[in-house]
């Protein structure tokens, strides 16, 4: 008899541990309330993973496409304010730099001063632009030697163009334009363009009293407006009358012929 109550007190108390441990994982436990929890957050943020790689995905696309079809600088800085960060985005910030530089340069020569310091503005805010794609991250590296030039020939343009409000001084520098090319030499030494840089710092080295002569005598004129230039017109040629032709003879079978003999 005490055998059978003893077997079942054991048997009660597997039955407790057993509910215990189910209680333990049942819906209503608290644990089993965190484990599911866990799950759930898992669950959605590998669908929100999911989604978001696709939307990425989608719009890296668009952006590509945006940017293969912009056809001026309006479309290419809708780009950049729609994109920004992005390397489509950095890619149409060089597109409308080099639309930019084109005009401003051919605009340097333009007839009244005016003009002229419209295209100093221009290319001062294109270095700026160059500047900063420089140090923009994740860009090729062709991309990066293209801005660091870029930017170390606008410096030396302008170091021949004076500042609005003061003709004495200068927009840009030779001294920091042959910094910005050493830059370059430094960093990319064995490409065409490191190269060129090393071979423009070594002119503006031997060559700095021509160079710094001529451009300040471009800046002496860079305020003046220039004399139109104007056509010199053709003088008229004289009118000499049409020759007179002679009459075309009649041909053969016109001519009626001879009468015969009496």
């Amino acid at each position: 008899m005490k055998a059978e109550q003893r077997k079942a007190l054991e048997k009660n108390e597997l039955a407790d541990k057993l509910n215990k441990a189910l209680s333990n994982i049942s819906a209503t436990s608290p644990n089993a309330n965190r484990v599911w929890v866990i799950a759930l957050c898992v669950f959605v943020a590998g669908i929100a993973w999911y989604l978001y790689s696709s939307y990425s995905t989608n719009r890296d696309a668009a952006n590509w496409s945006n940017l293969e079809f912009a056809g001026d600088d309006k479309s290419l800085q809708k780009i950049v304010e729609d994109a920004p960060g992005t390397i489509q985005a950095q890619i149409a910030r060089f597109h409308i730099a080099r639309i930019k530089v084109q005009e401003a340069t051919g605009q340097l020569a333009a007839q009244t001063g005016d003009e002229r310091g419209t295209a100093a503005d221009k290319l001062e805010t294109v270095r700026k632009t160059y500047g900063e794609l420089a140090q923009a991250s994740g860009l090729p590296s062709p991309l990066v030697q293209e801005a660091m030039l870029e930017r170390a020939k606008i410096e030396e343009i302008l170091a021949s163009v004076p500042k609005a409000d003061n003709a004495t001084v200068m927009r840009g520098s030779l001294d920091q334009a042959s910094k910005y090319y050493a830059e370059v030499a430094t960093r990319f030494g064995k490409t065409f363009i490191g190269e060129y840089a090393a071979k423009r710092v070594e002119r503006l080295k031997t060559k700095k009293d021509e160079i710094e002569k001529l451009y300040n005598e471009l800046a002496k004129d860079h305020a003046k407006t220039l004399p139109e230039v104007s056509t010199p017109s053709l003088p008229a040629l004289p009118l000499t009358p049409s020759p007179t032709l002679p009459p075309v003879p009649e041909s053969p079978a016109s001519i009626p012929p001879p009468a015969p003999p009496k």
